[in-house]
């Protein structure tokens, strides 16, 4: 499901579960409940959360303006299995 998000400046915003978060205007800062890092996104910046992400996003300094595109299980499975498989995958030594 895709939906526009757009924020005053200082207001916030409450994400939870897996999204990709597409900034198209202005600046965000994104926090995440129980990660230690926060996130500052600008105009063009995306940003994936996991599915069991609890996330703060606020406006800074002017208007901003994102696109949300909630992700199902599947999608989250298709990215585990390429993940999963990559790994498998022997490396190679560069000399």
């Amino acid at each position: 499901m895709k939906r526009t998000l757009a924020l005053d400046t200082d207001h916030f915003a409450t994400l939870r579960g897996a999204a990709r978060l597409h900034v198209s205007r202005g600046t965000l800062w994104l926090t995440i409940d129980g990660e230690p890092d926060d996130h500052v996104l600008g105009a063009g910046d995306d940003f994936v959360l996991p599915p069991t992400a609890r996330a703060l996003v606020q406006a800074l300094d002017a208007p901003a303006l994102a696109r949300l595109d909630t992700m199902g299980e599947a999608w989250w499975r298709g990215v585990a299995n390429a993940t999963r498989a990559a790994w498998a995958r022997p490396a190679t030594v560069l000399s």
